[in-house]
């Protein structure tokens, strides 16, 4: 983003409009704003970062009420306009605040607009509607970074540099990543990563399909002996690669033990296959023998039924004499059946003569009938004449009535419809009317948005000043504690370890009096007399015990170093968090009260906001309606039009 030009009114320190052309800076890619402190620096960042999104640049800045000019005229409102270039465009941003003039209630005069600047410098909307959602959600789009993002990123102001070092490292990392432009790489460390774990599990499955092998190997393998298996099986560890090997070995020797059982395999199925062959000479002559039993005893028993056989002959023809006559006797029946069906015809013919002859006498009476009206009918010709010369005319009014008929039909038709049209008319115009009221209570509730949404922001950053205060609060007070409990202990032992140096001090003036003697001079002090010596009143301390406890001593007052350390951290942390409390002027005593009020507050304001948002893609619904019926209105109203001039035309020709 390369800023053109910006505009202020009423803006901070600058009472009257102030206007820098960043333009003349031409390729120039470094330029310095300097100037003495107060002189307005800090301004320019804040006017460029409320033109992009509402806000000034530092965190102390946040109410954007104390942006406008104490010296301004109450006529005077405060806005900022910023022209500026990016990927190839050119936009301008405007935004001026609201304010209370004398005598007024409520704050007037918010306006908001964002355009994009054309080649000929002609401007077009860069949004479909100039509300501020639009707007910073647009701009946050084009600029790609948040409003937090940007500070930490772009602008860097007074105090805030900080806040880039100490910020969460997602947010870190979420920053970088935006400057340098890796996610590719991240992609490409995805793939990465998806092959490797894909490669890994792929792995993990051969390796555990490969113990499992070698785990069954003794399951499934019958394993001899002394054999380079039972040798391998044997050690604690060996590795997939000496277990083939050995298997290969095993496999070898059970080949050539299947070769040599093979062999005397063949030596005795030819064996067999020689004594099965004895084996079935002999049953096939005991199968001879056990078939001529069986006919011995079938020709005994034929030889028994021989005179059953001589009788059943005598019947036999005695029934082919009785064969002889059996075609007569069927002729006989033939033509018994037939004489049965002759006498029902015969029946049936008689009573059919008999009708034939009562309607002959009915015909008979009719005719008589008939002779005697011959008068009668020649009457009605006549007449009947007479008026076969009226149908053509009875006819042609017969279809004059037809059609007026349905002239009539089509007017009642046409009129319904009109009446039908003119109702749905009516209904567009009232649902016209009520969805236009419904757009103007949408337009006067979401003017509030932004001033709610900017209020939601302000109590977001309450609730956060007021949890990590707590937060720090807790972790002092513990650290405090901590901070004690490591004085108390590093006194203890340093007392210790005095009393201790203390006696192994006076062991070594101890050593040094055993050397001294009467008459001899001390080499401490000189003297040659030595009424008081030291003597030995306790157990023997050694060097290396003072030396161990010195060490000793060192760690703890490292440790306590860093508590105390970590202690002044946390108490600066929690100065700067107290001080942030006061400017809220936010209650100490309770916190958990606190910040369950801003948490109702805020989730109050977030409902509304929720609702707001619901109410704008009403409204954005409803305006869609409105344009579909006034355009339905107007096809209704020009069908009516065309109905009626039908309508009036029908009409005539029916009356006519």
């Amino acid at each position: 983003m390369r800023p053109l030009k910006i505009e202020m009114s009423a803006f901070g320190p600058y009472k009257e409009k102030e206007s820098i052309d960043f333009s003349k800076l031409a390729h120039h890619q470094l330029f310095v704003i300097s100037g003495p402190t107060g002189a307005g620096k800090t301004t320019v960042f804040d006017a460029i970062c409320f033109a992009l999104y509402g806000t000034a640049s530092g965190s102390d800045r946040q109410n954007i009420s104390m942006l406008r000019s104490h010296f301004a005229d109450d006529d005077v409102h405060t806005s900022v306009t910023f022209i500026f270039r990016l990927r190839d465009k050119t936009y301008r941003v405007f935004r001026q605040l609201g304010h209370k003039k004398a005598g007024n209630k409520t704050a007037t005069g918010e306006k908001y607009e964002l355009y994009e600047i054309l080649a000929d410098n002609s401007e077009v909307p860069a949004v479909e509607r100039q509300i501020v959602t639009e707007i910073n959600k647009k701009l946050e789009q084009l600029i790609g970074l948040t409003e937090d993002q940007f500070k930490q990123i772009v602008m860097l102001p007074q105090g805030e540099f900080r806040k880039l070092l100490t910020s969460e490292t997602e947010n870190k990392e979420a920053i970088l990543r935006r400057l340098f432009k890796t996610e590719k790489y991240k992609q490409f460390n995805h793939i990465l990563q998806e092959k490797r774990d894909h490669l890994l599990r792929q792995f993990t499955e051969e390796k555990k399909m490969l113990n499992h092998f070698m785990d069954q190997v003794t399951a499934v393998t019958e394993v001899r002996e002394d054999s380079p298996l039972a040798l391998l099986l044997q050690q604690e560890t060996y590795n997939s690669g000496q277990v083939v090997e050995a298997l290969l070995s095993e496999w070898e020797f059970l080949c050539e033990k299947e070769r040599t059982e093979k062999q005397a395999y063949e030596t005795a199925q030819q064996s067999y296959e020689n004594q099965l062959a004895v084996l079935n000479e002999s049953i096939n002559l005991n199968e001879k023998f056990v078939e001529k039993e069986q006919r011995e005893a079938s020709l005994q028993q034929l030889l028994r039924q021989t005179d059953s056989y001589k009788q059943k002959e005598t019947t036999l023809e005695a029934a082919n004499e009785a064969a002889k006559i059996m075609p007569y006797e069927t002729q006989l029946n033939e033509r018994k059946t037939e004489l049965t069906s002759y006498t029902i015809k015969q029946k049936d013919l008689e009573e059919k003569i008999v009708h034939v002859k009562k309607l002959y006498e009915q015909a008979v009476e009719m005719y008589e009938k008939e002779v005697l009206q011959e008068g009668e009918r020649e009457k009605l010709k006549r007449e009947v004449d007479r008026l076969e010369s009226f149908l053509p005319i009875v006819e042609q009014m017969a279809m004059k009535e037809k059609k007026l008929e349905e002239q009539r039909k089509q007017i009642e038709q046409n009129r319904v419809t009109v009446e039908g049209i003119n109702k749905k008319i009516s209904e567009n115009e009232r649902q016209l009317d009520a969805k236009k009221h419904a757009i103007e209570s949408a337009e006067a509730q979401l003017k509030s948005l932004g001033k709610i949404e900017e209020k939601l922001h302000a109590l977001r950053e309450k609730y956060h000043v007021v949890n990590e205060f707590h937060k720090i609060h807790d972790e002092a007070m513990e650290s405090k504690g901590k901070l004690n409990r490591a004085q108390t202990i590093f006194t203890e032992e340093k007392e210790k370890y005095n009393q201790l140096e203390s006696v192994w001090f006076n062991q070594q003036a101890v050593v040094l009096a055993s050397h001294l003697h009467d008459g001899e001079a001390c080499p401490v002090c000189g003297s040659s007399d030595h009424p008081n010596k030291a003597t030995n009143n306790g157990a023997s301390i050694t060097k290396e015990q003072i030396e161990e406890k010195k060490q000793y001593m060192e760690k703890l007052e490292q440790r306590l170093r860093k508590i105390e350390q970590s202690h002044f951290e946390l108490e600066g942390s929690w100065k700067m968090y107290k001080q942030k409390m006061d400017e809220y002027e936010l209650s100490i005593k309770h916190l958990d009260e606190t910040k369950a009020t801003i948490k109702q507050e805020g989730q109050q304001l977030k409902d509304t906001i929720d609702k707001l948002q619901l109410l704008e893609k009403e409204y954005d619904t409803n305006r869609k309606a409105v344009g579909a019926l006034e355009e339905d209105i107007k096809v209704q109203r020009k069908k009516k039009e065309e109905l009626d001039q039908k309508y009036a035309e029908e009409n005539a020709t029916y009356r006519s």
